[in-house]
């Protein structure tokens, strides 16, 4: 590797592995720690000078280094070395070009030590988070004051570092899953919902013949939009399975999302549409993934509807959540009538289900039927029947994207617990 390109490597890259935050950084901390002596360039000069009997004139000929600028590398100010003095150093120490920047940089005062800490981090932030994304959705209060965002990331997910947001933040699953996210809102989505699991922590084993036996009892609930949701999740929990609702965050897309965190299926539901239907058809979305897919979502991790369809698990997920809410012969029946909304709540009624529902599965099924077709004006002819609005279904169990997980996480949890005690 060029040395140029080496040294700005070095300086650039916190330069961890999956499971350790060691790197240049940690290295120069090990020496600046330790107690006996630690040879600095000053040391090593004179070492070399004297195995080679050379006399300062004779060294400062070699480097090509001004006898005054040689005397002060000889007295430990080797922080004003330029680039190529450093080169010529390194040839003539024998050194490899990562030995002599660490003790270059551990011979640094410790502000400038602190300072390449600050670039260590700030530069970490900028590969890792969508900064101007973040800013818009309120997460962050500033793109440039990098310490600010540190803090602020750090307490929402409870780090010690900004760096555990790649070792500790959902790193069972991407340790399993060996799918790097290109998309770093869609990661940021992801990783807040993971670190609310660990922090609920359902103590309920999963039951699958009782979710099975749960699930034709689900769609008469989405009738009542005040409480029926809440029902539901709380009977689910009851089950062993977590589910949360958390905020449609910009770029993501994202419907839902299943993974598997600690032996136990954890849905979350985006408010992605701000549409009552959706959420309903997006949570029996997810239960068909724990249902027929749980085994291979644990061998992934996780997996989010709509993204990467690898294993052709979305059309299934789709097909069950239309059965168990409005079956295909329900929608063929009511296509005749779907334009008299007297008579489309008279049977929506009738089959239990909320009628916001039925006009989904409806324009879905349009949609099926003509696909590459502009969708559009099918969604805005039902508007009015589809514009039902989740907020009062999920009020007390809306999560956020900012703030503390831990904090969050503890508030949905009471709102599951105490539903159950009452």
């Amino acid at each position: 590797m060029p040395v140029i390109k080496y040294l700005i490597t070095l300086l650039k890259m916190p330069m961890m592995d999956e499971k350790s935050d060691d790197g240049l950084m940690s290295e120069i901390y090990q020496l600046l720690s330790q107690t006996g002596h630690v040879a600095d360039i000053a040391t090593l000069i004179d070492k070399k000078m004297t195995e080679l009997d050379l006399s300062e004139r004779q060294l400062s000929s070699i480097l090509g280094i001004e006898r005054p600028s040689l005397k002060r590398l000889k007295e430990g100010e080797a922080q004003k070395v330029d680039m190529l003095t450093a080169l010529k150093l390194i040839q003539f120490l024998n050194l490899e070009v990562g030995e002599f920047i660490k003790l270059y940089v551990s011979s640094l005062p410790p502000a400038s030590i602190g300072s390449l800490e600050k670039v260590r981090k700030a530069n970490y932030i900028v590969e890792h988070f969508d900064l101007k994304t973040l800013k818009k959705t309120g997460i962050i209060d500033s793109v440039t004051d990098y310490d600010a965002i540190e803090e602020q990331i750090v307490q929402q997910f409870g780090l010690n570092s900004i760096f555990e947001y790649s070792l500790e933040v959902a790193y069972p699953i991407f340790s399993r899953s060996k799918r790097p996210f290109a998309d770093r809102m869609l990661e940021y989505w992801v990783k807040s919902a993971y670190a609310k699991f660990q922090q609920i922590a359902n103590p309920n084993p999963y039951d699958k013949a009782s979710l099975e036996a749960l699930i034709p009892k689900m769609r008469p609930y989405s009738r009542d939009v005040e409480a029926g949701l809440l029902t539901v999740i709380k009977a689910l929990y009851n089950l062993g399975v977590t589910v949360i609702v958390q905020p449609y965050l910009m770029k993501t897309h994202v419907y839902g999302m299943t993974m598997i965190v600690d032996g136990k299926p954890c849905i979350a539901l985006s408010n992605y549409y701000n549409k009552y239907p959706t959420l309903w058809f997006t949570l029996m979305h997810e239960i068909a993934h724990v249902f027929y897919h749980f085994d291979k979502i644990k061998t992934l991790g996780y997996h989010v509807s709509g993204n990467d369809d690898l294993y052709l698990m979305e059309p299934e997920a789709n097909m069950f959540a239309r059965e168990i809410l409005f079956s295909s012969d329900k929608v063929n029946y009511i296509r005749q009538f779907i334009d008299s909304p007297r008579v489309v709540e008279q049977y929506a009624e009738q089959n239990k289900v909320h009628p916001s529902i039925i006009y989904s599965i409806f324009i879905r099924s349009l949609e099926d039927a003509h696909p590459g077709a502009d969708h559009s004006s099918w969604y805005a002819r039902y508007n009015h029947q589809l514009n039902v609005s989740p907020d009062r279904a999920i009020k007390t169990i809306n999560t956020m994207l900012h703030g503390n997980v831990k904090e969050d996480a503890a508030r949905v949890k009471q709102a599951y617990t105490s539903a159950v005690n009452n």
